[in-house]
């Protein structure tokens, strides 16, 4: 088993324990594990999104926050998912992505070299929110925490210092929008809780894999443990795989209201959807439309 050291979500070896039964595959002898600590950053997931569809439920709610001339911030922006299409389909006069992973912002700067046309909005800045060092009072009238981001965030007392941090950052009459699952998420995952689900992809060059996802549920921390195992092509006697695992905090309307009060924000304003594909299909979520609270 290989464990390659990426910039976050690393766990070390010794405590890297994926949900059962992906776990048997780690020290089988017959089969050569990477382990990364975001499969996303692996390149052979490219081809799983490009065939999967990028994950879009949150774009209606993230558009309806944003208004003519907005300064933009994309608060954990990946490669671009949520932020490209706010350049597309909204007026905002500037929009700034930020993100830790330095290879989802080289493949953001990709899409913007094909897309010269919006080039001129945007820019993209590698760094981690909590100690990026961003003038206070910058000034943006929005800012983006899409696609779940937030789940990322384990602990109530992070969360709060990360609102009041993007609280800070926003003009007057500034907003956060914020793209979490909806209230009742445990018992819709629970189809997928403690089972597995595969999904065939098939590569540029026409060969087709299979990716495995396992999954548990934290109850009492409402924490969602995933593991996610995809085969390589090999050239030897043993079969080669790409595993990931993390952890998900199910951040809801409900759980974070709380944490909005402590931090001087409130909620002006809900736009529901559901997502479409990937394992969470048919899960009910929400856009947030926050302001400072008066």
């Amino acid at each position: 088993m290989t464990i390659r050291a990426e910039e976050r979500f690393a766990a070390p070896a010794a405590t890297f324990e994926p949900v059962h039964p992906l776990g048997r595959l780690l020290n089988h002898p017959g089969i050569d594990v990477e382990v990364r600590p975001y499969y996303f950053d692996a390149e052979i997931f490219d081809a799983y999104e490009r065939q999967s569809g990028i994950t879009d439920w949150d774009f209606p709610g993230l558009q309806a926050c944003v208004r003519d001339g907005d300064r933009v911030l994309d608060v954990g922006c990946g490669p671009g998912r949520a932020t490209l299409d706010i350049a597309r389909n909204t007026t905002a006069r500037e929009i700034v992505g930020v993100d830790t992973s330095m290879r989802a912002l080289a493949k953001f700067r990709d899409e913007l070299q094909h897309a010269p046309e919006l080039a001129d909005r945007m820019s993209v800045i590698h760094g981690d929110i909590f100690d990026l060092d961003l003038p206070l009072g910058a000034g943006y009238n929005c800012i983006l925490l899409a696609d779940c981001t937030v789940n990322f965030v384990a602990e109530p007392h992070d969360l709060v210092r990360l609102l009041r941090r993007l609280a800070a950052l926003l003009s007057s009459g500034g907003r956060i929008a914020l793209a979490v699952f909806d209230d009742g998420v445990t018992d819709q995952l629970a189809a997928v809780i403690n089972g597995v689900t595969t999904t065939p992809f098939t590569d540029e060059q026409g060969d087709t894999h299979v990716l495995w996802w396992a999954m548990s549920l934290d109850t009492e921390r409402e924490l969602l443990h995933r593991s996610v195992f995809v085969q390589l092509p090999s050239d030897g006697p043993k079969v080669k795989g790409l595993m990931s695992d993390m952890y998900d905090k199910l951040w809801t309307p409900s759980a974070i209201k709380p944490l909005l009060d402590e931090a001087g924000l409130t909620i002006s304003n809900r736009h529901q959807a559901a997502v479409e594909n990937g394992a969470a299909s048919g899960i009910t979520t929400t856009v947030l439309e926050i302001e400072r609270a008066t």
